[in-house]
C-alpha cells in the first residue's frame, strides 16, 4: 500500500474491522497517505482505532433503528416484487416481522428479499411463524458468531454469564463474584460494550439485546443437558438433580464457576 498510496489524497473505507492489529497492517502508517486524506471504519470494537495515537478520531455510534425507518428499510426490499403493501394484513405482518427481528438491519434486508415475490398472504403469514420460533435466522447468527468468536475467552465467558443469568442485575455487586474466579470484569464489561454485546443501563443494570441473549443461551445449549456449563431453567436443574448424572462438584462449579 505504500508504494501505491505515497503522497496520494485518498478516501479509504475499513468494513468490519475486528483487531487492533488488522487496523496497523491496512491503515496504520498515515505518512503514507497524501494531506487531506480519509479513513472510514467500521468496527464493533472501539479499541481497533488505538492505532491512531497522534491523529484526531471522530466517533459516530450507530444506533438502532427507530420503527419507522426499519419499516421502511423493510418495504423498499419487499416492495420490488410489487407487493400489495396497502392491503392492511400485509402491513400489519410487516411490521411484526420488523419487530420480531429486533429492527436489526442484516435481519431485515435478506427477509424482506425473499418476500418481494410472494403476493401469497399465506407465506406472509408463515414467514412471521418462523420468526417468531426461530429468532436468530441463519444470516443474523452468522454475523453475532464471527463477533463473539473474535473475543477473548474470559469475555465469552462475562458474555454467557450475563446472558444466561444477569441481565437486569447490578454490575457493582456481581463484580465481587466474578472477582473470585480471577477475573477482571471491568475490563471485560468495557470489551463487551465496545463489540455492542452490552448496552449502558440505569443504576448499574447490566443491559442486552433480546437476540444476544438468545444468542449466547443457544451456545450453551449446543451440549447436552448433562454437559451444559450453565442451568437457567427451574426444570433443567431438576432433571439434573433426578437423573444423577451429574456430581455435587459439578453443580458447584456450574453455579459458581459457570465453566
Amino acid at each position: 500500500m505504500k508504494s501505491i498510496l505515497t503522497n496520494m489524497k485518498v478516501l479509504i473505507v475499513l468494513d468490519g474491522v475486528h483487531r487492533g492489529e488488522q487496523m496497523g497492517a491496512l491503515a496504520g502508517n498515515l505518512s503514507w497517505l497524501g494531506q487531506g486524506s480519509r479513513i472510514i471504519v467500521t468496527t464493533n470494537n472501539k479499541k481497533v482505532l488505538n492505532v491512531f495515537d497522534n491523529v484526531a478520531v471522530e466517533e459516530c455510534v450507530v444506533k438502532p433503528m427507530e420503527n419507522y425507518h426499519a419499516y421502511q428499510l423493510f418495504w423498499k426490499h419487499a416492495s420490488q416484487g410489487n407487493v400489495p403493501r396497502d392491503v392492511d394484513e400485509y402491513d400489519s405482518l410487516s411490521r411484526d416481522i420488523v419487530e420480531d427481528l429486533g429492527r436489526i438491519p442484516m435481519a431485515i434486508v435478506p427477509w424482506a428479499n425473499s418476500l418481494k415475490k410472494e403476493k401469497d398472504i399465506e407465506i406472509w403469514r408463515s414467514t412471521r411463524h418462523r420468526i417468531r420460533n426461530n429468532p436468530l435466522e441463519r444470516k443474523v447468527e452468522a454475523a453475532l458468531n464471527a463477533n463473539y468468536e473474535s473475543l477473548y475467552l474470559s469475555t465469552k465467558m462475562v458474555f454467557l454469564d450475563i446472558a444466561c443469568f444477569f441481565i437486569g442485575k447490578d454490575e457493582r455487586i456481581l463484580s465481587y463474584m466474578w472477582k473470585d474466579c480471577d477475573c477482571d470484569l471491568p475490563l471485560e464489561t468495557r470489551e463487551l460494550r465496545n463489540m455492542h454485546f452490552l448496552e449502558d443501563g440505569e443504576n448499574n443494570e447490566l443491559r442486552m439485546h433480546s437476540q444476544l441473549r438468545d444468542f449466547g443461551r443457544k451456545i450453551v445449549e449446543r451440549n447436552i443437558l448433562q454437559q451444559r456449563c450453565r442451568i437457567w431453567k427451574f426444570s433443567d436443574a431438576c432433571s439434573i438433580l433426578e437423573d444423577g448424572q451429574v456430581s455435587f462438584h459439578k453443580l458447584l462449579e456450574i453455579s459458581f464457576r459457570g465453566s
